[in-house]
């Protein structure tokens, strides 16, 4: 199996394939990430209620600690499992959330079709 971008890397180790693939992230890409997700993560969560981050470290299956350190940038990045539970629980694109590359919400194919991602954005009205 090929691997063809780091994204690709991510899309792997959330289907389950050996997080060896990982190891072919490059050190820029892992540093650009790094920095840039704890920006977009904190602009995802900026202005929502409290209790969003016991919820979310649930669905994660981390402690409430880990997100505070997500959303402080002490923890640089999550991991590919979380990455993509993060971008499930905020209705919002995996790659944008890793990468900023791509768009950020995730699009809907039937326009009648109701998008609910159980998260805090979707309780307040926001459509993708």
């Amino acid at each position: 199996m090929s691997v063809n971008s780091e994204f690709d890397c991510l899309i792997m180790a959330k289907r389950g394939h050996k997080m060896e693939y990982l190891s072919h992230l490059s050190q820029t890409a892992k540093r650009a990430m790094s920095s840039n997700f704890t920006e977009r993560f904190k602009a995802l969560t900026d202005e929502l209620d409290r209790g969003w981050k016991v919820d979310l470290a649930r669905r994660c299956g981390v402690s409430r600690p880990t997100v505070t350190h997500w959303r402080s940038g002490r923890t640089h990045s999550a991991d590919p499992v979380q990455l993509f539970a993060i971008a499930d629980y905020f209705g919002v694109n995996a790659r944008w959330l890793a990468t900023g590359e791509g768009p950020k919400w995730l699009e809907v194919a039937d326009s009648t079709a109701e998008v609910s991602t159980g998260g805090p954005l979707a309780t307040k009205g926001d459509t993708p």
